[in-house]
């Protein structure tokens, strides 16, 4: 039986990996690979951008950056946020790592690990991280610049702000604290037209975020 985890360091499973791919035919194969992917002529499947995930749920992008919420094994939640660049070819620590806690020590991935910028545990009943985006919208500027997301199991909306230490260069998430939304068994965020942040539930509702009146 294969321990759990184990195909997000195994650099020939697509499983535990952010892909990229050029959706197009080539070659006779289905698609095609950026020459620019980082296992490209090294030892790895081509289409891996970024390794060491368990259940990512879900990723965005902002201004150059890649936003990535990763569903924990039983105690940690995390978010990773970094510029594009950065993020190519980076081990975000699973199975090693939950969130900022070991897990597993004997099983490192290929590369050291990158720590995630947030984390959250499992009290106050939360259980499984639904990732969101990075409000845009100019309608919205108490949350403008926030990083929104939500959790499963409780259907709290919340954000925090993704903050460069201006000596260091450090990313750090600071004031996570509640968007006053409850959205039961919250499954998804989607980002429309203008900026517009919308949240879907199990039970198939879509909600827009709107300014209050």
């Amino acid at each position: 039986m294969t321990p759990a985890g184990e195909p997000a360091r195994d650099l020939e499973s697509l499983l535990g990996k952010i892909l990229r791919i050029r959706p197009v035919e080539t070659g006779g194969r289905p698609y095609g690979i950026p020459a620019g992917n980082p296992f490209v002529g090294r030892e790895g499947r081509d289409e891996i951008f970024a390794y060491g995930l368990r259940n990512p749920w879900r990723f965005s992008f902002d201004r150059g950056r890649i936003a990535i919420a990763d569903v924990g094994q039983g105690l940690q939640e995390e978010v990773n946020l970094l510029p594009n660049r950065d993020a190519s070819g980076v081990n975000f620590g699973w199975p090693q790592f939950e969130g900022d806690l070991v897990f597993d020590s004997t099983r490192p991935g290929p590369d050291p690990a990158t720590f995630p910028l947030f984390v959250y545990d499992h009290s106050d009943g939360r259980c499984a991280i639904i990732g969101g985006y990075i409000v845009r919208d100019p309608s919205l500027p108490a949350l403008r610049g926030r990083y929104l997301y939500g959790d499963s199991c409780t259907g709290e909306i919340r954000s925090f702000i993704p903050w460069t230490i201006p000596q260091t260069g450090e990313q750090v998430a600071v004031r996570d604290v509640p968007a006053g939304i409850t959205l039961p068994r919250l499954s998804t965020f989607g980002v429309g037209f203008g900026g517009k942040i919308y949240a879907a539930q199990i039970s198939g509702e879509v909600w827009r975020l709107d300014p209050p009146p």
